[in-house]
């Protein structure tokens, strides 16, 4: 039987951004995985509270080795032996790197590397490894296809790696307007409704991409979506 192992133990030290992301991911999986009697296991941080943290579905097995460790490369892979993953999915950019089964990662966007000066000591030490990782993956998955170009143009990847598979909302929320209709401003709840809005930063590469309030519409962004959550 096919065993596809998530790395999910961001989810027990965040709630938002990529740990949101393996959640979601997870949920959908879960009933794909089933349909074809795949084992999804998650690797969950020695912290995880499965009372107090996200429930996550499938069977979920225990890491001690935190996040970003500093010797995580070397201790991940030890750990893994116990259950040995025909496949392993990073969704934080990172792979085990001395792990001999196949590996796939997930890879948001590289501003860690056109800014570096953004990051700590400890994520730029971690983020960096990036430029093994896209060798060591079988495959990698890209949020958008700018992070596809950066990933070849800065990093040196193979494109024929690449599959890019946006992004989607939080299934908590409702798609209120869509981008080809028009906005009326006085039928959004403040506070409630919120906008998704892109703007090009000045270096013409990164985006930045947040959910913000009414205000954004006199901002001069450019609203893509509005999402509301459901009740």
């Amino acid at each position: 039987m096919q065993r596809i192992g998530i790395d999910a133990r961001l989810t027990a030290y965040r709630t938002g951004g990529i740990a949101s992301y393996t959640e979601s991911l997870t949920q959908s999986l879960a009933p794909v995985l089933a349909a074809r009697a795949w084992d999804m296991f998650l690797y969950v941080a020695r912290r995880y509270d499965a009372d107090g943290s996200p429930a996550l579905p499938g069977h979920q097995a225990i890491l001690w080795t935190p996040p970003h460790h500093r010797f995580e490369q070397l201790t991940l892979p030890v750990e893994l032996v116990r259950t040995r993953p025909t496949l392993f999915h990073s969704p934080d950019f990172i792979p085990p790197r001395y792990w001999p089964g196949r590996a796939v990662i997930t890879v948001h966007d590289l501003d860690f590397i056109l800014t570096p000066e953004r990051l700590t000591e400890e994520s730029r030490r971690y983020y960096g490894q990036i430029r093994w990782a896209v060798h060591r993956a079988e495959a990698i998955i890209a949020v958008s296809e700018a992070t596809k170009a950066d990933l070849v143009r800065l990093v040196s990847a193979n494109p024929e790696r690449i599959e890019v598979i946006p992004e989607a909302a939080d299934a908590a929320f409702l798609l209120v307007f869509a981008p080809q209709l028009r906005i009326d401003v006085s039928a959004l709840v403040e506070g409630r409704d919120k906008i998704v809005a892109v703007r090009t930063e000045p270096d013409g590469n990164s985006f930045d991409l947040a959910n913000w309030s009414l205000m954004c519409l006199s901002a001069g962004c450019g609203v893509m979506a509005v999402l509301r959550p459901r009740d």
